[in-house]
């Protein structure tokens, strides 16, 4: 009869020969080190989602006020600030529905992501060129809708995905990443507008700085593996 062959030892059976079996990791230790990992780097990329439109968030909303204040294009600054923000604010409505229905189209929450993202950057970018009220109104619109989707999505992977012992520490970094990333891209125009260039491309700064960061962000959040399931979405009906 042939010789049968020899048996390999897994790794954890060299682990409990080594280690004694009240040493060695068990599968069920070795499953929650593996989430406790996956979850590290979810809530890092996560965190560092938000930052490409956090800085360009800085220079859309100094030359929101600037536009308002010099060209008045519906009318005297406070009216026109208040239509500006009323389209944004649309857009953060519109944006997460157009979202919604993107996943529930099979597609994955964290391929989304990125193309929010880059709507940000795209609609601040024009924003902050133009003059005509009609394409500050649909800039304006994108930017919002952009927006609202970025932080919808990024808070359903964290939701979904997170453990409950995290989700209030990601939360707060996240607003802490957010204003800080926004004040700095604020205080680069002001100070590339304090410097003598133009508003326009003073305020353009931000999203063109914005762009490399939502490159490199982008996809090393599109790569990042999911943890399991812990809180499953509620059903319709």
């Amino acid at each position: 009869p042939s010789p049968k062959p020899s048996p390999r030892a897994s790794p954890m059976t060299l682990a409990r020969l080594l280690l004694g079996p009240d040493l060695a990791p068990r599968p069920a230790e070795r499953q929650a080190a593996r989430r406790l990992r996956l979850e590290a780097a979810l809530e890092r990329h996560v965190l560092l989602a938000k930052l490409p439109v956090a800085l360009a968030w800085g220079g859309g909303w100094l030359a929101l006020q600037l536009v308002a204040a010099d060209e008045t294009p519906f009318g005297p600054t406070p009216l026109s600030i208040g239509v500006l923000q009323a389209m944004r604010g649309l857009g953060t409505g519109i944006g997460p529905v157009l979202a919604a229905r993107a996943i529930a189209g099979g597609r994955d929450v964290r391929g989304v992501v990125p193309w929010t993202m880059l709507c940000v950057l795209a609609s601040v970018a024009v924003f902050v060129s133009a003059s005509a009220p009609v394409v500050l109104l649909c800039a304006v619109l994108g930017w919002g809708a952009g927006s609202g989707a970025t932080w919808v999505l990024t808070a359903t992977v964290v939701q979904t995905h997170a453990g409950d012992a995290r989700i209030g520490r990601i939360a707060a970094l996240d607003e802490l990443t957010n204003v800080v990333t926004m004040n700095v891209g604020v205080l680069c125009a002001a100070g590339l507008m304090t410097a003598g260039l133009s508003r326009p491309i003073a305020c353009l700064v931000p999203p063109l700085l914005a762009l490399p960061l939502w490159a490199v962000v982008a996809q090393r959040f599109v790569r990042t593996p999911s943890p399991p399931v812990v809180a499953a979405p509620l059903p319709h009906g």
